[in-house]
């Protein structure tokens, strides 16, 4: 197993790299990558990626907006704001608390 962190557009070619040859006997999976989209939801619910780090857009931009807010009343904020993660598997994808991370409720929102 080996773990690289690897954007979201980079699985589909690195998928194709994993999948040995039909000679071989030996196949490379990825231990994990870091945030979600539909390559590697694919490669995950596959077993080509073990496990993924994923970012909660949702939160990010929810509390991005309260703290433009709070600056602009002249409120304190701190510099750094933990947002959240959630480590995504094979067993956890179709969770409700990994759902809304891994496959937002954009239509929800977005109308």
């Amino acid at each position: 197993m080996m773990t690289l962190p690897l954007p979201p557009s980079s699985l589909p070619s690195s998928r194709a790299a994993m999948r040995p040859p039909s000679r071989l006997s030996v196949a490379m999976k990825l231990d994990g990558a870091f945030d979600s989209g539909e390559a590697l939801n694919q490669g995950l619910l596959a077993g080509d990626v073990q496990g993924l780090v994923v970012q909660n857009p949702m939160r990010m931009g929810y509390l991005g907006v309260m703290k433009m807010v709070a600056v602009l009343r002249g409120e304190k904020v701190d510099a750094r704001i933990d947002t959240g993660v959630g480590f995504v598997t094979k067993a956890n994808f179709h969770s409700p608390e990994m759902a809304v991370i891994v496959r937002p409720p954009l239509d929800k929102y977005l109308k």
